[in-house]
């Protein structure tokens, strides 16, 4: 804004101002003609609650004192001191004041200096940042910045106000903290949670703030938010109301994107704690997704005010899928238009963000069956291996199914069948199903999911022998659940069974059938069986090809899935003739951010390392990090996958100090979403370990070692990758002189890996190698001689595969 439009706006504010409150709108308008901007400039700061309630009875303590107010970005020349404070630089200006970092010499600190800006110092003002004051130094909360003393400085002449608070070092706004550390939304609904607390602390001594927003929640280097910026807030204590602020009707205190639809009508008298409840919804909201839950910006007040009033804003999961059910939830209870309606208080607000961190049920939904029985799943996801929602699945997976079967049959107007089988599955659910999971049953309250599985897997046997597609949805669900607890062993009986009886029922033809013979060539894939599932894949890409299409989302993810069999055993060249069109019609058909697509994008990548194509591979692995992480969050296993993968690929570029960063960030959130045993937080242990190896540093590369093969004894028995961990741990064992462990692990990797091929089969070479080194150092030369003799024919097995081939 320019000198000359300055002094317009406050010429006209001045002339406005003096008018009773009922003729300046009007007045306003006839002065302003056609200029809206400058209406609404002058319309904002009669708004701001610097005029006077009473003018007509205003005298001349209440007219503005010292020279004209400057604007918010200009607080004039620093003085070197105000009261027993020296005054060492300008930290913000805005509002009512200005905030000085200063220095105090008794005792000796820093503090943030914070008064009242010349050229505004009316009666109403000096009233409301008088009790600013007061208000803080009632409040003691490690989450609201503490008031020392508050004083009155008469150098400037006058009499200007001031108050010392405590100066909080090198902080930032809680959005600017959020988005610099790259937090994920589990860390800013944390930082959330801790502001409803200190709201609820000041809430409690009868303080409503009014004006919370991101700029006055700072947060320390330490990642510990700080509340400030009581000017507004009004205290609802009986003995003080008599003496506290009272504004008119109309009158806007706080910063409107932030208002309650309630504060945002004016009435003051009408406010309670709930309005701060909707701030922090509209904070929370912000928080997430980076942006308002309402489109405010460059709007003239009253349009602000209504679309506030009256406008819903746009649901979370509409921004960002990862925000579908219990966050949506209750950011949406947060900004309900009507007070009954939001949560009663900060502290419910909290409590139920809490809840939702610990994986319990919120209050802001009703506590369904399904709902109740997920939240039991996550809360227990480290005793069954970092399974998330698998009740989810399993409830709604097995009626899903039946239920697309149903209607399936209905087109052939078997309506009665329909119905029996749904009644059927549920019938499953509650007396063989949710039975093993109830306490009151078993008399446990430390039923994992594994057992609750186990027991309906049992259960299973010899049921619904007239019912073959309700005894297939429930196989497939069970199957898919072992997939997910990490034993496919156990998933491929059930995805077989599941198959044969669809194929029996349905045909080979038919889409239902056709998936089902799919998750079965998946189950093959997880055990390390990959020529038998590249046999069933290809059976299945022809097979989706045909009754599907070419283009189509699953036949396209079945071309993925051959694709990754070709490359683990060594047929690359084919794996990137499938994988490259599949991409690119991905991309067109189904767009960038689909989970398909993105597997896609990894798929390519890990093909072009195992061919030495590093350059290539980085910029998909970047992109499939980039759209994870604002769309699922850092917390979310497919963002983990990324994270992990980019890291090895900076370990193949030798890149170590970004590839050791990434691993280490990876392996924090693995272990903590994931748990230490997950398949996932297996694989990247081993790579960090690898790399800590590499560089020679052994006592860094053992624990690691040792967790992924503790891990992977339990979930992947037998697999090469299993093999491919016993190597790297023997061979670190043997530099650390621990001979015999180092010869227990390594003949252990060469019995898995006999048959490796593809991309574990250098691992068996890798063993025998490290057999003879092992053997060498260990003073053991006969023993050292044999295995160094066997390494010609290991490496002539490894050259045999087909080898790795560039487009």
């Amino acid at each position: 804004m320019t000198s000359e439009r300055m002094q317009r706006v406050y010429e006209l504010f001045d002339e406005i101002g003096a008018l009773p409150e009922a003729e300046r709108e009007a007045a306003l308008r006839a002065r302003c003609g056609d200029d809206a901007a400058l209406y609404g400039e002058v319309l904002g700061l009669l708004r701001s609650g610097i005029v006077d309630e009473d003018p007509s009875t205003a005298g001349p303590s209440a007219a503005p004192t010292g020279p004209p107010a400057r604007e918010a970005n200009d607080p004039g020349p620093v003085p070197q001191q105000i009261g027993k404070y020296r005054i060492k630089r300008v930290v913000d200006s805005g509002g009512m004041g200005i905030v000085y970092e200063a220095i105090q010499e008794q005792p000796r600190r820093r503090v943030a200096l914070k008064v009242m800006k010349p050229g505004i110092a009316s009666r109403s003002a000096l009233r409301r940042f008088e009790y600013e004051a007061q208000l803080l130094g009632r409040l003691r909360h490690p989450a609201i910045a503490q008031v020392y003393e508050a004083g009155t400085d008469d150098q400037a002449g006058g009499g200007v106000p001031y108050f010392a608070m405590e100066y909080i070092s090198n902080a930032r706004t809680i959005t600017e903290y959020a988005s610099a550390k790259k937090l994920g939304s589990r860390a800013r609904l944390t930082l959330l949670a801790k502001v409803c607390d200190a709201v609820q602390h000041a809430h409690q001594r009868g303080i409503i703030h009014r004006d919370l927003k991101p700029a006055n929640i700072l947060v320390t280097e330490e990642g510990e938010p700080k509340v400030l910026d009581f000017g507004v807030a009004r205290v609802t204590d009986s003995d003080i109301r008599t003496t506290t602020l009272r504004t008119d009707i109309g009158e806007l205190l706080g910063t409107v994107p932030y208002m309650s639809p309630e504060q945002a009508a004016g009435d003051a008298d009408d406010l309670d704690f709930r309005s701060d409840v909707y701030a922090l919804g509209v904070i929370g909201y912000e928080l997430l997704t980076g942006r308002l839950p309402y489109d405010v910006h460059h709007k003239l007040i009253h349009e602000a005010i209504r679309i506030i009033r009256e406008e819903e804003p746009a649901h979370l999961s509409s921004i960002s899928r990862q925000f579908r059910g219990d966050v949506e939830t209750i950011i949406a209870k947060a900004l309900a238009k009507e007070r009954p309606q939001r949560y009663q208080s900060a502290s419910d607000l909290a409590s139920d963000i809490h809840r939702y961190l610990n994986d319990e049920p919120i209050v802001a939904r009703p506590p369904t069956v399904g709902y109740q029985l997920s939240k039991f799943a996550k809360r227990n996801k480290a005793l069954v291996g970092g399974v998330m929602t698998v009740f989810v699945v399993l409830v709604l997976g097995i009626v899903g199914t039946s239920l697309g079967m149903a209607r399936a049959l209905a087109s052939e107007k078997q309506e009665i069948r329909q119905r029996k089988i749904v009644e059927e599955v549920i019938a499953f659910l509650n007396r063989d199903l949710f039975a093993a999971a109830d306490p009151t049953i078993t008399l446990r309250r430390d039923v994992t999911v594994r057992e609750v599985v186990d027991a309906a897997s049992k259960s299973i046997e010899g049921r619904f022998p007239n019912e073959p597609l309700v005894a297939a949805s429930i196989r497939m669900t069970l199957g898919t659940i072992y997939q997910h607890l990490g034993a496919p062993h156990l998933a491929e009986p059930h995805l077989t069974s599941a198959f044969e009886l669809r194929h029996a029922e349905l045909g080979g033809e038919h889409p239902d059938t056709i998936s089902a013979m799919n998750n079965v060539a998946v189950a093959y894939q997880e055990q390390g069986r990959f020529d038998d599932a590249v046999s069933l894949f290809e059976k299945v890409v022809e097979d989706r090809k045909r009754v599907l299409g070419e283009e189509h989302a699953d036949t396209l993810q079945s071309v993925g899935n051959l694709a990754v069999s070709y490359i683990e055993v060594g047929r690359y060249q084919e794996a990137g003739l499938l994988l490259q069109p599949a991409l690119k019609a991905q991309r067109r058909t189904l767009g960038r951010e689909h989970e398909d697509t993105l597997t896609s994008m990894h798929n390519l990548a890990y093909l072009y390392r195992n061919q030495g194509r590093f350059e290539e591979a980085e910029p998909l692995l970047r992109e499939a990090l980039d759209v994870l992480r604002p769309t699922k969050g850092e917390d979310h296993p497919d963002t983990i996958m990324a994270m992990g993968n980019l890291a090895e690929l900076y370990q193949n570029l030798d890149r170590d100090d970004e590839a050791e960063g990434m691993y280490v960030e990876t392996l924090d959130v693995a272990q903590r979403v994931l748990g230490k045993d997950h398949v996932t937080n297996l694989m990247y242990s081993f790579n960090l370990a690898e790399l800590y190896q590499e560089q020679g540093r052994p006592e860094k590369a053992e624990p690691l070692f040792a967790e992924a093969v503790t891990g992977g004894r339990k979930r992947l028995a037998g697999h090469p990758y299993l093999g491919a961990f016993l190597v790297g741990y023997g061979t670190t064992l043997t530099t650390l002189q621990r001979y015999e462990e180092a010869q227990t692990a390594l003949l252990e990797a060469y019995e898995i890996l006999k048959e490796a091929r593809g991309p574990t089969a250098a691992y068996r070479v890798k063993a025998a190698t490290a057999l003879g080194e092992l053997y060498e150092a260990w003073a053991k030369p006969a023993k050292a001689a044999e295995w160094r003799a066997k390494l010609p024919t290991e490496q002539e097995a490894v050259a045999s595969d087909p080898p790795p081939q560039s487009e």
